[in-house]
Formats: C-alpha cells, sequence, structure tokens
C-alpha cells in the first residue's frame, strides 16, 4: 500500500523472488495466469477437481501460506519473504500438488 508508494526500495527484489515463482511453478507444469507488468504477485489456476482449500492447509502444515479462492491462487511475495522462501513455497506448492 502506502509503503510501495513512497519509495519502498525493495519493490524490485518482490518482483524478482515472484518471477522466480513464477518460472519455479510454471516448469513444474502449473498453469500461471499471465500478467501485463510486473508485480509481487502470482497467479495461477487449479483443476476444478482440486480442494483449493485442502491444498492451502496442507501448504501451511509446511510453513506456506496463502489464501484459496475458488480455481485460482493468489500467492504474494514481499520484504519479509526471503528468496530462500520462494524457492520452498515453489517446492512444496508442487509436491502437493502431486498428491
Amino acid at each position: 500500500g502506502i509503503v510501495a508508494l513512497k519509495g519502498y526500495r525493495d519493490l524490485a527484489n518482490d518482483h524478482e523472488k515472484a518471477k522466480i515463482l513464477r518460472d519455479r511453478l510454471a516448469n513444474g507444469g502449473v498453469k500461471i495466469a499471465e500478467v501485463s507488468k510486473p508485480t509481487n504477485m502470482v497467479y495461477f489456476e487449479v483443476e476444478d477437481a482440486l480442494d483449493v482449500v485442502l491444498l492451502a492447509e496442507r501448504c501451511k502444515q509446511r510453513g506456506v501460506l496463502f489464501n484459496p479462492t475458488p480455481k485460482k491462487i493468489r500467492l504474494v511475495t514481499h520484504r519479509d519473504v526471503s528468496f530462500e522462501d520462494v524457492e520452498k513455497a515453489a517446492k512444496v506448492i508442487l509436491e502437493e500438488l502431486r498428491k
């Protein structure tokens, strides 16, 4: 919000972390929603049969947090999310999607 508008210096890092997360998930076969501009958010679609609430709960148990919505997942990177966290999130999400 207001922090980003007032010259948040790490915004480029947040965008880079989101790009890494997008790339890792896409390389793992996840259908990523395209965005027109760099952002710190990653959106991906899920299959109709997938229980997104269960996916979110299993990921949460492994330290990866997100709020599920029907058919789409939104992931957000920010200054409290490290590059290592991004790698872990991608790994956990991909593993849980394969279960």
